[in-house]
């Protein structure tokens, strides 16, 4: 046990930051009284040193990618409650950031998707079933692996068949061949 020197509380060793220069190995204040007075100078110095301290930040990031990824992870993993909460938060008060997040994958705006649904008809362009909300999902925006290129939207059902065949079109002419021979 140790007494605070601020604050006049007795208190563990654990409550106290270790400093070597010190007889007993630990500073004169508690962790509480030490933050108090280093939170109100931390935020002071970066009011002052905005500038510097962001462009710091950057430049640490932009040299430990990796490390700064891994800590990301680290985070994550030790707050996933935090990171849910905010999720969902995220999604509920922006309906379609998710849903322009998906669709630049495939470089396309939803004003883009919107285009190319009208000019479907709201269809597959396989089955020609409509594009209503299936499983969650509207049609589903299928593209070349290979050139990333879209070559348009497709049900659920349709997406998942030529993903199944892995857009192979000799497996899918054979299936083809086979069904018309089981008929």
């Amino acid at each position: 046990m140790k007494r605070c020197s601020k604050c006049k509380v007795e208190k563990l060793e654990a409550d106290f930051y270790k400093n070597k220069r010190k007889k007993d190995g630990l500073e004169c204040s508690c962790k509480m009284c030490a933050n108090a007075v280093r939170e109100p100078r931390k935020h002071q110095y970066y009011e002052q040193h905005r500038a510097k301290v962001i462009q710091q930040t950057k430049d640490w990031r932009k040299n430990n990618k990796e490390r700064k990824k891994f800590n990301d992870r680290k985070w994550k993993l030790k707050n996933s409650e935090k990171v849910v909460a905010y999720t969902m938060r995220f999604r509920k008060n922006n309906p379609t950031a998710q849903r322009a997040s998906n669709l630049k994958k495939y470089g396309l705006t939803i004003e883009q998707y919107n285009e190319l649904f009208v000019v479907q008809n709201g269809l597959c362009a396989i089955c020609k079933t409509s594009g209503k909300i299936i499983r969650g999902r509207s049609l589903y925006v299928d593209h070349n692996h290979e050139t990333k290129q879209v070559r348009g939207l497709l049900c659920h059902n349709c997406n998942f068949g030529i993903g199944n065949f892995k857009e192979n079109i000799d497996s899918l002419l054979s299936a083809v061949k086979y069904l018309k021979q089981n008929e």
